[in-house]
């Protein structure tokens, strides 16, 4: 390769401005490690014109990011709109191959986060808000990812245990449908239990394993003639044993309205047997809540459990000036 032609690729500087909720981290980190293997520059070689000159890929051999420098606004800081969170200096040839990925690692992070910020807006902050996406998420990383991102955003835990373990997120979770169903057809309890399903009353004594933090998915069958009965009787059993059950979560039907004969069956109960704090019992809600559905149900819901909006971002429509 000619001199001149080198001297300028090494020389030449660039200048690249990233706007959006910067995962700093991962940038620096993509950065200490690049490197082109010999497997990257054979494959090159093959993609290449035959006119290309041997001395670029011995230029590309010796790529490193050593010249290259960042420019970033510390982590929690206000900026305003259209002001860069991160600015990367360095040799035109360096920077331009960083700037595709250093836009992946950010847009997803930035969407997420973002995503997360407005739904903690419209939920207020006393609100609890819960990420489930993990099973709906674009593959691994994207499912670790949306945790990290939403609880960066403002959630405050996750159900996906990798991500807990990495990132020391909060864990938070009911049991699953899938749960209740194994229990079909089970002959483990006996005794009337009028019109409610023995099977999911049956999946319920997984409070025996988490008296302290009893959460039950209430919706696998009926929710007023089966679920909430099942739950208060297991409820009040531990309360009977010196426990105090965390409350009932719903993935499905009006969650508005069930919400609200939900709390007037507790507060009912807590008026019959004296138990205080019964009527307060949390309920928290799931199964694609966007803003509009979190600002309809804030006040009769306790806590919020997110799934695809942050997996897999179907609400991303809205973020498009972050």
């Amino acid at each position: 390769m000619h001199t001149g032609k080198l001297a300028n690729i090494k020389n030449k500087l660039c200048l690249i401005c990233i706007f959006g909720r910067t995962p700093l981290e991962e940038c620096v980190r993509f950065v200490t490690n690049y490197k082109l293997t010999k497997e990257d520059i054979d494959y090159i070689k093959n993609n290449l014109s035959v006119s290309c000159e041997d001395g670029f890929l011995d230029y590309l051999r010796g790529i490193d990011c050593s010249d290259v420098e960042f420019y970033a606004i510390p982590k929690g800081s206000v900026v305003f709109l259209k002001v860069p969170l991160l600015r990367i200096e360095g040799p035109i040839a360096v920077v331009q191959l960083l700037e595709t990925p250093f836009v992946y690692l950010i847009n997803f992070a930035s969407l997420v986060s973002t995503n997360a910020a407005r739904h903690r807006f419209v939920a207020g902050k006393p609100k609890t808000l819960l990420e489930f996406g993990l099973r709906r998420a674009q593959g691994p990383d994207g499912g670790v990812g949306a945790s990290k991102y939403s609880y960066i955003g403002g959630f405050d835990a996750t159900s996906n245990v990798a991500a807990g373990m990495l990132f020391g997120i909060p864990l938070r979770d009911t049991h699953s449908h899938a749960f209740v169903s194994s229990f079909m057809r089970s002959n483990s309890l006996r005794g009337n239990f009028a019109e409610t399903n023995q099977s999911e009353l049956a999946a319920f004594t997984y409070a025996l394993a988490f008296p302290d933090n009893f959460l039950a998915l209430v919706d696998a069958d009926d929710v007023m003639r089966s679920g909430i009965p099942n739950f208060c009787v297991v409820a009040l059993a531990l309360s009977d044993l010196g426990y105090k059950a965390i409350g009932i979560r719903l993935d499905s039907g009006d969650l508005g309205y069930l919400s609200c004969e939900i709390r007037k069956l507790f507060c009912s109960i807590e008026k019959e047997f004296g138990l205080p704090g019964f009527g307060k019992m949390n309920i928290t809600t799931s199964n694609d809540l966007n803003e509009e559905k979190l600002d309809a149900l804030n006040k009769q819901v306790n806590s919020f459990g997110n799934c695809s909006y942050f997996a897999v971002n179907s609400s991303n429509s809205k973020c498009k000036n972050h």
